[in-house]
């Protein structure tokens, strides 16, 4: 399976899930701009890949219409909110940059700072380590969703694609 058929297999399976526009949106855009770099001499890393779409929405018009984690924009709560970790797994936040396990601290506090707003985050993450997930991260979401009837979709961003993490 290629890029695009990995992005379109992950779009479709996450439809069973009712992931909305803003989700399918996002992913389509990062299809879009790996189609555009598809000739490049020296390919980008993940991690430059998911920075690049973070300051893309970052300085782009998007930010008023949803939260973005990391950044340095703060502002009022929406019912969306995007976070992209492209450090690894393990890696606080540092400055615009983090791993899953910073993106998740982010992710607490966020939605008990917005718990009446917020329905849906996407997490897109350039690594993945499921048993760490499992022990420390799954039944916080778990919680958050079910008690709180929210929805939150993990979506890892590797070299041959995209997978999808969580729900499952």
């Amino acid at each position: 399976m290629n890029y695009q058929q990995s992005i379109e297999s992950t779009i479709h399976a996450l439809r069973e899930f009712e992931p909305g526009e803003e989700i399918i949106s996002i992913l389509e855009d990062f299809a879009n701009d790996e189609r555009d770099y598809l000739n490049e001499k020296k390919p980008r890393s993940i991690e430059d890949k998911l920075k690049d779409l973070r300051n893309r929405y970052d300085s782009g018009n998007r930010q008023s219409t949803m939260n973005l984690y990391p950044s340095d924009s703060k502002g009022s709560c929406h019912s969306f909110c995007l976070a992209i970790a492209n450090k690894k797994f393990d890696k606080p936040r540092k400055g615009l940059e983090s791993g899953f396990k910073g993106i998740m601290l982010e992710m607490a506090a966020y939605w008990f700072s917005c718990l009446n707003v917020n329905k849906k985050t996407l997490i897109l993450t350039s690594t993945w380590d499921n048993d760490i997930f499992g022990e420390n991260y799954k039944n916080i979401i778990d919680q958050y969703t079910r008690v709180h009837n929210k929805r939150v979709f993990i979506v890892e961003v590797g070299p041959t694609g995209f997978f999808p993490r969580y729900p499952y």
